[in-house]
């Protein structure tokens, strides 16, 4: 997926995108408002792993 518009840009996350989800979903202060006041505890090799495995109905997106 891809969309853009001006300077706003939704694509689909790649296994490049891991290290940088990482340290957003390791910070409580990101996280805390979804649960995980700690992070999630995933590391860059497990979220990498999951990115991997997107399809069509089930995908993460960056927004750019």
């Amino acid at each position: 997926m891809l969309l853009q518009c001006k300077n706003l840009k939704i694509r689909n996350a790649t296994v490049k995108d891991a290290e940088l989800l990482s340290s957003w979903w390791n910070d409580g202060k990101i996280m805390a408002h979804a649960g995980f006041p700690n992070g999630t505890g995933k590391t860059a090799c497990e979220i990498a792993e999951n990115l991997k495995k997107d399809t069509d109905e089930d995908r993460h997106l960056i927004i750019e």
